[in-house]
């Protein structure tokens, strides 16, 4: 907690005593001090030394959410108090719906039940299900999908990389026939994209293949690593052995045909590590005397085709294991998508340039596509931002020597437009996976009304940090700077079906408590 808030307050702590005593904290920060104050009944000194802001701040938003509170003395305000609380718990907070329940108890004077904050939240879902649906998809040309599970249960996730926006729905099963159910639903919301990235599940790829025929399937190349990785470990494992099982043969025509198994095994070890590391640079190989020479496509799927015929050689002249076939066979059955993000790139600059340039420059060029492609995926990482801005920048300069600076600026930006309709790996979808773990983590089961919620808050909500902070998916996607200035909560709130709670259940009495 002091961790988060302090990197916040960094800048108030910089600012004159007087302007520092009326700084106005985050909502996220206001709920924190609000909890340590009230539940935990701390002091503003110990809160202080918690989070790091000054007792003079503490106070000062203390009294900002004091005076929201007592200033809502309708019936009607004291249930949009109480929504906003709820969705403010559980989505912002991470809570569940029983812990929800009895926090209403501590921090209020009069609590609610477990069945109540369930309803709130089936209404709310209803509300973002509805505005969902009404948000139409026909700008997203390429998109992301994968799976969540929760006790085997799965949510079907779909991401547009260049915007940040998703579409999240659960399912009893991740079947062909429930994938074709979630894409047509997306489909009908204007939904069609030019290509899409997967991490080869068979169920997924059969759904893109009945609902989008059209769409060119990129098999994301993490997966693919990762499979060639796994067999190459188990393979060095059963090199191990037959060196341990050669020192302890004591028959010396025995100990001759292990050497011989042993020195195959290890032989072929090699070559396919020099295979696996040449894919995974895929850029390009490094050269002494300069950046290096791009691999193409079909040089790519000659390393592929080395790669499953060193597996298969493995497999009838060593032995066999789950994790060798697996790769063997996620190669071989999958080695167009695997190429289909390199030929796709190499044809779209190849149409643009191809009529203009020789073979020679656009041999050059790709490999500044490859660099500038690097550069742009690596902005987690200052090392390797820095390694692929330094590849990228030397390109330029080489670049502008050949065809000068116009045609140089005119061929990268049409390069990042390249980038805006391909993707080659699920990072993004990866990094909402890790958004949503935590919410599956406090419930038991995945709830109905998650998803629907859960897509509308991610959708609306606004960046704090990263390459799209201060700014939200859904504005983005819509090429705005800003929607309005209304929260996604209060966005739930404008259209929240607030008659329902009118009868049986008594908020007038839900104020802050003493």
């Amino acid at each position: 907690m002091h961790g988060r808030l302090s990197e916040n307050l960094k800048k108030l702590i910089q600012e004159p005593a007087m302007r520092r005593r009326f700084m106005r904290l985050s909502s996220s920060e206001q709920a924190i001090i609000y909890g340590l104050r009230i539940a935990a009944r701390m002091s503003f000194r110990e809160i202080e030394k918690h989070v790091g802001a000054s007792k003079s701040t503490i106070q000062y938003n203390m009294d900002l959410i004091t005076e929201k509170f007592e200033t809502s003395s309708k019936e009607q305000d004291s249930i949009k108090q109480l929504v906003y609380f709820v969705l403010s718990s559980i989505f912002v907070g991470k809570g569940s719906a029983r812990g929800t329940a009895s926090m209403t108890s501590l921090l209020f004077v009069s609590g609610i039940s477990h069945v109540t904050v369930l309803k709130i939240l089936d209404c709310a879902a209803e509300v973002a299900d509805k505005l969902n649906s009404e948000l139409k998809l026909d700008l997203i040309k390429v998109a992301i999908f994968d799976e969540v599970f929760k006790k085997k249960c799965p949510i079907l996730a779909m991401a547009d990389p260049i915007t940040g926006l998703i579409y999240l729905k659960n399912t009893p099963d991740r079947s062909s026939k429930e994938w074709i159910a979630f894409l047509e639903e997306l489909k009908g919301q204007g939904l069609d994209i030019e290509n899409a990235t997967t991490d080869g599940g068979a169920a997924l790829l059969s759904a893109l293949e009945k609902v989008f025929p059209k769409c060119v399937k990129i098999r994301d190349f993490f997966h693919v690593l990762y499979k060639m990785s796994k067999a190459l470990k188990r393979i060095e494992c059963k090199c191990h052995n037959l060196i341990l099982r050669v020192d302890k043969a004591e028959d010396e025509e025995k100990k001759v045909v292990l050497s011989e198994k042993c020195e195959l095994a290890m032989s072929i070890h090699c070559d396919l590590e020099k295979e696996i590391s040449i894919f995974a640079a895929s850029a390009y190989i490094q050269k002494p005397e300069g950046c290096g020479q791009y691999i193409y496509a079909e040089e790519l799927g000659k390393i592929v085709d080395n790669c499953v015929a060193y597996l298969n050689y493995f497999i009838s002249e060593i032995g066999d294991h789950k994790a060798i076939r697996e790769a063997k066979n996620y190669l071989q059955n999958g080695k167009e998508d695997i190429l289909a993000y390199k030929r796709l790139v190499e044809k779209k600059v190849q149409d643009q340039f191809g009529k203009v340039y020789s073979k020679l420059y656009l041999d050059f060029f790709m490999q500044l596509v490859e660099a500038m492609d690097q550069y742009q995926r690596s902005y987690e990482s200052t090392k390797r931002s820095d390694y692929w801005g330094n590849r990228a920048a030397h390109l330029i300069n080489k670049s502008k020597d050949y065809i000068g600076d116009e045609a140089t600026l005119l061929g990268i930006n049409q390069a990042w437009d390249i980038f805006k309709s391909t993707v080659k790996c699920n990072s993004y979808i990866e990094a909402v996976n890790s958004v949503i773990r935590p919410h599956l983590d406090t419930h038991n089961k995945i709830p109905r009304w998650l998803c629907p919620i859960l897509t509308f808050y991610w959708n609306n909500r606004v960046f704090q940090r990263g390459k799209r902070k201060a700014t939200s998916p859904i504005a983005s996607f819509l090429d705005k700077t800003e929607i309005d200035n209304k929260t996604w909560i209060e966005r739930i709130m404008d259209h929240f079906p607030f008659e329902r709670f009118n009868k049986g259940i008594d908020f007038t009495d839900f104020s802050l408590a003493a």
